[in-house]
């Protein structure tokens, strides 16, 4: 994993997830944290690194889940790891306890029918979303681990969520055919 200056465009240093002889892929990686600076990457190992990304310097390693990660995202308060697979999982790690709990949904199996392409957390820490293959968007309420609504309307695979910073009652989503759409959180709930 290169880190970059993204002032400056030059790199600032390597991170090894695997050993420098292993060719194998990071399959999913994100920054989170209180002050944005803790960094969790994933390999097809299931294993799970975090690394203090101002100081370069891994802090903890452990397993997470059997599957290879195909999305990531660490929550603002830095207390829960959330992990989509191709599977249609979605896994929630409470990263001071290591309890993973799986967020199913309501007369399924799996979070999601295909892969899950992206994960953002609510600023407040209390709620995932989650976007994938099957065209869905599922809020999750995760002191209840649970459903909290399903935002459909999606022309494709949602390929990228993001929550607003300023505007705390907006999500955008990105479908796989490019369209963009701003969700109005108030409108859906």
């Amino acid at each position: 994993v290169k880190l970059w200056n993204a002032a400056t465009g030059e790199p600032i240093g390597t991170l090894e997830h695997f050993s420098a002889d292993a060719a194998r892929p990071i399959a999913a990686l994100t920054f989170g944290g209180k002050d944005g600076k803790l960094l969790a990457t994933a390999g097809d190992d299931a294993i799970v690194k975090m690394w203090d990304g101002a100081k370069k310097s891994l802090v903890d390693t452990f397993p997470f889940g059997t599957e290879t990660p195909t999305s990531m995202a660490l929550s603002p308060d830095g207390k829960f790891l959330a992990i989509g697979t191709g599977a249609g999982a979605v896994m929630v790690g409470d990263l001071a306890t290591r309890k993973q709990f799986a967020l199913v949904r309501t007369h399924r199996s799996f979070a999601h029918t295909g892969d899950v392409n992206s994960l953002t957390f609510a600023p407040d820490s209390a709620t995932l979303f989650s976007g994938g293959d099957d065209r869905a968007i599922v809020a999750w309420n995760l002191a209840r681990l649970q459903e909290d609504a399903i935002l459909s309307g999606e022309s494709a695979r949602v390929a990228a969520l993001a929550y607003g910073k300023i505007d705390h009652r907006i999500l955008a989503s990105v479908s796989s055919d490019g369209t963009l759409k701003i969700w109005n959180l108030d409108e859906t709930s």
